[in-house]
């Protein structure tokens, strides 16, 4: 199968939608916030042992995937959401359209609520249960307390972007730049990433360029000790816990079991593009914090 969506169907027809992808460093279990339509996206659980997905609640508003990180064993994502819409501006719980949770995938149900500005807030793990906010003070808004979750805040981004910080703890490094010079906002712009494993033996490279509105375009190289293939724009690419190869595009997800072979062969795990937002109530479970593994 071809890795790009190579069909007769135009752009126009195409499924207006895309996936992002956190994995757990310590666990076998993944997140995919699918967005699209406008306006709206879908948290979904992935199970990496048996490829089984659950598919969880819709949030209407913007997920910044770069601003936002999953627990080392999986079991709480950390998100930083924008909700524009002129009725959230002034609520008088003091939340405002902008601010980083932490939920129980794949639910968007807050554990924990700390408002923030457009510039700051997200945070990623630096331990099992224990996070780094974007934001110099951060106030939850809601019953959380820190005998759940140790809270820290930090001013680090304004010296290294905090989705810098996220894409470093998430084994990518830049290519063409020193960690010194990218201390500004939109770092991506100008950096080329890498990512590998087996010492070199699979390597995926990452290029950003800017589109209209701001709007990020990706685009992936794969390369192995046979060849280099050239992916194009596609929405992700990404090694999974089992060292396979993972891409997406128009909602399709894809993978590549033996990424060290002559040539990669795809085949599609689930395609997402057809999901459409519908209500979907928290289970009792997802409004709890999770007990702490072993693992």
């Amino acid at each position: 199968m071809n890795a790009r969506n190579n069909d007769s169907h135009s752009r126009r027809q195409r499924p207006k939608c895309s996936l992002s992808l956190k994995i757990a460093r310590n666990a076998p279990i993944a997140v995919l916030l699918r967005r699209g339509p406008t306006g709206w996206v879908q948290m979904i659980r992935w199970d990496l042992r048996t490829d089984s997905f659950t598919e969880g609640q819709w949030f209407k508003g913007r997920i910044y995937a770069e601003l936002s990180n999953l627990s080392p064993d999986g079991e709480l994502l950390l998100y930083s959401a924008r909700k524009a819409s002129a009725w959230t501006l002034f609520r008088a719980d003091g939340v405002g359209d902008a601010w980083t949770a932490i939920s129980r995938p794949p639910y968007f149900t807050a554990l924990g609520l700390w408002p923030n500005g457009c510039w700051d807030g997200g945070g990623l793990f630096n331990e099992l249960r224990s996070v780094k906010l974007g934001l110099p003070f951060p106030k939850a808004q809601n019953s959380f307390t820190q005998d759940r979750l140790k809270v820290t805040g930090t001013q680090e981004h304004i010296h290294q972007p905090l989705s810098l910080q996220i894409a470093l703890q998430e084994g990518w490094q830049p290519l063409n730049q020193s960690l010194e010079n990218l201390n500004h906002y939109h770092w991506q712009l100008s950096t080329c990433l890498g990512k590998e494993i087996g010492q070199g033996a699979v390597r995926i490279t990452r290029s950003v360029r800017q589109g209209k509105h701001w709007k990020p375009h990706k685009r992936f190289t794969v390369s192995n000790v046979h060849n280099q293939w050239d992916l194009g724009e596609v929405d992700l690419v990404d090694f999974d816990t089992r060292g396979r190869l993972i891409l997406s595009t128009d909602g399709r997800l894809m993978v590549c079991d033996s990424p060290t072979e002559l040539e990669l062969q795809w085949r599609e795990l689930a395609n997402f593009a057809h999901n459409k937002p519908q209500p979907l109530p928290p289970p009792d479970w997802a409004k709890e914090w999770p007990p702490v593994s072993n693992r």
